[in-house]
């Protein structure tokens, strides 16, 4: 669908199989990057953020895909991707580390000394 410019098409047929098989993180996953594609950041943010809840795994591809892709700053929508867990706090810090390691130091440092607080 991508490569025939037709994400409009691929959302749908995503949003399908997330509903079929609402527990593969992988779906949710490529539905937030094509939402993404087509500059709809809080239904991909919303995708991105069941990926994360069904396995956290998908932090890191989600974090590089808002940072290339979207290029907003990542405390802008941090809040929003993390999922409400008991392990939030873990993702937050893995969150900072990951920034740390592109060596976006003041992001990192930004990222650590914020309280996120979930919706």
């Amino acid at each position: 669908y991508q490569e025939w410019n037709r994400r409009d098409q691929a959302s749908e047929h995503l949003r399908r199989a997330t509903s079929l098989a609402p527990q593969n993180p992988l779906f949710h996953f490529q539905l937030g990057k094509n939402e993404l594609d087509l500059n709809r950041l809080a239904s991909a943010i919303g995708s991105l953020r069941e990926a994360l809840h069904i396995n956290e795994a998908f932090l890191r591809p989600a974090l590089e895909l808002l940072s290339v892709r979207h290029g907003s700053a990542p405390l802008d929508y941090l809040n929003d991707l993390l999922p409400e867990s008991p392990r939030r706090a873990i993702l937050q810090s893995e969150a900072a580390n990951f920034f740390q390691a592109r060596q976006d130091m003041e992001t990192a440092e930004s990222i650590r000394q914020r309280v996120l607080v979930p919706e």
